[in-house]
């Protein structure tokens, strides 16, 4: 799907990294169930999509990866219809599952978390994921993305303020004695070069290069 590469390519021209990583998922996910590197808008029909989607399941994806997979199949195929590149196919994604299941529980019992938070560890990289999950909970559920731009000017007089980096909204929150102490271990007794508190970004990449250096430090700063 040349069309998809373009959408990408669009999109990380737009800044828009995070959609276009979501699309080179996709598009590597049906590469995979394909076989092949060059799949024709021909190959997008209600009798691949089935399969496909019981290929994705069958492979330990959640329904939501599902659908988020096959949300951005159609609207690289939709803007390829519109261009006259693909057929129209009436009601092609209904039979897949394109919406969001908000019923399954996400949230780990009690006794589970206190042991994350908890558990010895020798390791000093699972230390590090072991703090830094800690002050993401004692943050308010801070995600990662607004914890690894913290800088040391945040906090002042026991109190953490920010702005979420994704839409800009205020958030003030008062830090507790025991988020203090972990944030003076995570951060080290070194002054971090690039301005911000905690040692994941460099400072030095911006862009797409910015984006990557993030999305890198995510799973070993949270363990996934």
């Amino acid at each position: 799907m040349d069309g998809m590469r373009g959408y990408m390519e669009q999109l990380r021209q737009e800044k828009s990294y995070s959609s276009a990583k979501s699309c080179q998922d996709a598009l590597n996910s049906f590469i995979r169930y394909s076989g092949t590197e060059r799949i024709s808008y021909s190959a997008i029909n209600k009798d691949s999509l089935r399969p496909y989607e019981a290929y994705l399941l069958e492979n330990g994806c959640m329904r939501n990866t599902v659908s988020a997979y096959m949300r951005r199949i159609r609207c690289v195929y939709n803007k390829a219809m519109e261009e006259g590149e693909a057929p129209y196919i009436h009601d092609l994604f209904k039979d897949v599952f394109t919406g969001v299941e908000s019923k399954r529980k996400k949230a780990l019992p009690q006794e589970e978390m206190c042991r994350l938070m908890t558990a010895r560890v020798e390791s000093l990289e699972l230390r590090k994921t072991q703090i830094t999950l800690c002050l993401m909970f004692l943050y308010g559920g801070m995600t990662f993305v607004d914890f690894d731009h913290l800088k040391g000017d945040n906090f002042k007089d026991g109190i953490l303020d920010y702005n979420r980096q994704k839409t800009g909204t205020p958030m003030r929150i008062e830090v507790l004695a025991v988020a203090r102490a972990m944030s003076k271990e995570l951060a080290g007794n070194i002054l971090n070069s690039s301005g911000y508190l905690f040692p994941f970004l460099s400072g030095m990449r911006t862009g797409e290069e910015g984006y990557k250096e993030y999305n890198a430090a995510l799973p070993v700063s949270i363990g996934t």
